[in-house]
């Protein structure tokens, strides 16, 4: 079964569990210039909801119903039963960052702030790197709770 098929009383139950849940931006999957961080921004939000203590049902249905679009489709062909850790990944792997661990580190190192760039701009350049990297390879270290959804 796909994740757009969410029966009635799942969908009743996590509106009961989401209406405390704050709206996230939608995310529909376009990598055009006009929405070029549109994902990481977008994942950042989601990041945000993960970390707070929400139930998994309201979680999932969430983020599930902020794709729209390309990225919408793309759950639909995934397994209504998957968990909340395995649809980040799958997501992380369809539109997040396609670097190797040396790849991401080598971009970590030579990040330069340029002569007339705002010291917060390089900051939330150096930031975001950070963060993706920490993203992308905290499985090396430990799975996180979402693991036991």
């Amino acid at each position: 079964m796909m994740l757009s098929s969410i029966t009635s009383s799942q969908l009743s139950q996590c509106h009961h569990g989401a209406r405390n849940i704050s709206k996230i931006p939608t995310f529909n999957g376009e990598s055009s210039k006009k929405s070029e961080n549109n994902y990481q921004v977008w994942r950042h939000h989601v990041d945000l909801l993960l970390e707070a203590d929400y139930s998994k049902p309201s979680l999932k249905y969430t983020i599930v119903s902020s794709l729209k679009g390309q990225a919408g489709d793309f759950m639909q062909t995934l397994p209504r039963d998957m968990r909340v850790w395995d649809i980040m990944q799958e997501l992380d792997r369809f539109y997040g960052t396609v670097l190797t661990f040396d790849g991401l580190m080598n971009v970590l190192y030579t990040v330069k702030q340029e002569s007339k760039e705002p010291m917060m701009q390089y900051a939330v350049q150096l930031s975001s790197t950070l963060k993706t990297t920490k993203r992308m390879f905290s499985h090396c270290y430990h799975r996180s709770t979402l693991d036991n959804d």
